[in-house]
């Protein structure tokens, strides 16, 4: 599989300054709040409305 695109810079540089990844734990400690997805629940969740969405 390949794919290929043209990077919008205006779009390409809001990406870039957002931080690699977030930190929850004021939320976790606060609010007692916990993900209800990690990478792989996410996946097959967004496999499976695709999935649903475009009969395949």
């Amino acid at each position: 599989f390949e794919m290929s695109y043209d990077v919008d810079p205006l779009r390409q540089a809001i990406a870039e300054s957002w931080p690699n990844s977030l930190d929850d734990s004021c939320a976790r400690r606060e609010w007692d709040w916990q993900p209800h997805y990690d990478l792989d629940t996410m996946s097959q969740d967004m496999i499976q409305v695709l999935r649903a969405r475009y009969g395949k």
